[in-house]
């Protein structure tokens, strides 16, 4: 059993989660190499009689495996390398199969999206050969396959589920190509079992309140950040590189005496990038503005003004490719933002 070998591919996928964060580059994978002819594994797989039932820590996912895959133990070499990635890891030893259960919740990403920045992940590590990107479902939830070859005819698997508002449920597994088709059907059971106990999609707006202002926002929006002069949102689920760009923040600074010293102390914070300056409205009030480019095609403007004795900031970050689209979705946003 190859065990180095087989966890060097299942290790990359601890990175995936933050790895839209940490690259400027957009995913290689692209429409193309996508299949446009969707299965869907819940009605394709037939289960066994028996099943082994699991329920992920946090409740929010169960599963079933079959009889055939046993859960390794806490010790083996198998969970100390990537145990704090999956909940749950499994092998089959007859046909040399690792299999690993990886919940990924709050992430607000589509099965499309966060399979795709795998996909850049792999190609870039260039250990892997024949990346094969499959789009799939699971009964309603869409669904994501990407297998990829490795050295003395290994393949690795990764699937991933989106559920509710972009939580994501990962099965991932190896085994030799000889043993393919045996794998495959323990990862179809897998997913044909998946239950869901989160909330669904949002279709409601939603409002959040301080002693400054109250904000509210359409369903497409999540609320990633609050607290009592702060908001901050997001698109609610994103679904390639260019969403995490697509972000909105707005604040009360009670303890800035005007705008301009408010602008003087932002600028402070941001040494080391290039800022422009200048003055402009926003929100109907004439403000200090502060522009800067913090990866490669990305903006960030500051919008500092004052009303009724408090100055308030608002901050803008987007993508250049989605600039008029954000700049339309923010003035609907600040149109929605009432100050007290």
């Amino acid at each position: 059993m190859k065990i180095k070998r087989i966890l060097i591919f299942l290790t990359a996928i601890g990175f995936s989660a933050s790895l839209w964060s940490c690259t400027d580059k957009k995913s290689s994978l692209e429409k193309s190499s996508l299949e446009t002819n969707i299965t869907d594994i819940s009605k394709e797989t037939e289960l066994p009689e028996n099943l082994r039932s699991f329920e992920t820590i946090d409740g929010l996912f169960s599963f079933s495996t079959s009889e055939n895959i046993m859960q390794t133990d806490a010790e083996n070499d198998l969970n100390t390398i990537i145990g704090t990635n999956c909940q749950f890891l499994f092998r089959e030893e007859e046909h040399d199969i690792s299999l690993g259960i990886m919940p990924i919740t709050n992430l607000h990403q589509t099965a499309e999206g966060f399979s795709a920045g795998l996909y850049t992940s792999y190609d870039e590590i260039g250990e892997f050969s024949n990346l094969n990107g499959k789009a799939l479902t699971v009964g309603d939830s869409p669904a994501y396959r990407i297998t990829a070859d490795y050295e003395n005819d290994y393949i690795f698997t990764v699937n991933t589920v989106q559920f509710g508002n972009g939580d994501i449920f990962a099965v991932i597994s190896s085994s030799p190509a000889t043993s393919l088709d045996v794998c495959e059907r323990e990862n179809d059971i897998i997913l044909s079992t998946v239950r869901y106990r989160g909330g669904a999609l949002k279709t409601e707006p939603e409002t959040f309140e301080n002693d400054y202002f109250s904000m509210t926002i359409e369903p497409k929006w999540y609320f990633s950040k609050t607290k009592d002069d702060f908001a901050s949102i997001r698109l609610n689920i994103q679904n390639d590189y260019n969403d995490i760009w697509y972000a909105f923040s707005f604040s009360a600074l009670p303890d800035e005496p005007n705008a301009e010293t408010a602008a003087e102390n932002a600028a402070a914070k941001l040494e080391g990038f290039e800022l422009t300056r200048d003055k402009t409205k926003f929100m109907d009030c004439e403000c200090e503005h502060i522009l800067y480019k913090n990866v490669p095609d990305v903006w960030v403007d500051y919008y500092i003004f004052e009303k009724d004795g408090v100055c308030y900031q608002g901050i803008t970050v987007c993508h250049n490719d989605l600039r008029e689209q954000y700049n339309a979705d923010i003035k609907k946003v600040t149109e929605n933002i009432t100050i007290k």
